[in-house]
């Protein structure tokens, strides 16, 4: 199970490796798409994205324009 206080630790994670393993990534703007579970959306995990800079996109639970299971379609999409 993750919480908030795990989920903020991997946060600070990636942003350290891929600052180690992608250095120009972290220049330009990073869109964080997440999704709308409760640890993401607790209020110290939204506290802990901003000090990262990462502009963060919900993601919503349901979109009736488009499954998962019609990126078969599109392989460039994957």
């Amino acid at each position: 199970t993750i919480n908030a206080e795990r989920y903020c630790g991997t946060l600070t994670k990636l942003k350290s490796a891929i600052r180690h393993k992608r250095p120009g990534l972290l220049s330009r703007e990073v869109l964080f798409l997440d999704d709308n579970a409760r640890p993401n959306t607790a209020r110290d995990a939204k506290e802990r994205i901003l000090p990262l800079r990462w502009e963060r996109l919900d993601d919503p639970g349901y979109r009736p324009d488009l499954a998962p299971s019609d990126f078969n379609y599109f392989p460039a999409s994957k």
